[in-house]
């Protein structure tokens, strides 16, 4: 068993050559199995794959969805630092899992 306090973030997942259905495959050996916290970052607009849609229901157990084009125009108007606002996604974040995993 890994620790609780790992988490695996697999970016950019839309950019990857591998299969998707297979790459799912794995990231749910790691929730399931190994009981390793995931997060999946993609850009589901440009994944066509329809194999990818259907098993996605069964591996993702929740999905939050984020205009990152917005969220950055926000930040650069309001001429805040990257930086600290990153580190309160972070722990944002990290309060989701603890919530989430307390559910699960």
């Amino acid at each position: 068993m890994v620790s609780k306090t790992l988490v695996l973030v697999f970016d950019d997942f839309e950019r990857s050559k591998q299969d998707k259905t297979i790459l799912l495959g794995t990231i749910n050996n790691y929730c399931e199995n190994k009981k390793i916290k995931t997060i999946l970052i993609a850009d589901e607009n440009h994944i066509d794959e329809e194999a990818y849609k259907e098993f996605k229901e069964k591996v993702i157990s929740h999905t939050i969805k984020i205009a990152f084009n917005v969220l950055f125009e926000i930040i650069k108007r309001l001429s805040l630092d990257i930086v600290p606002f990153l580190k309160s996604i972070r722990i944002l974040l990290k309060k989701y899992l603890a919530r989430v995993s307390r559910i699960i």
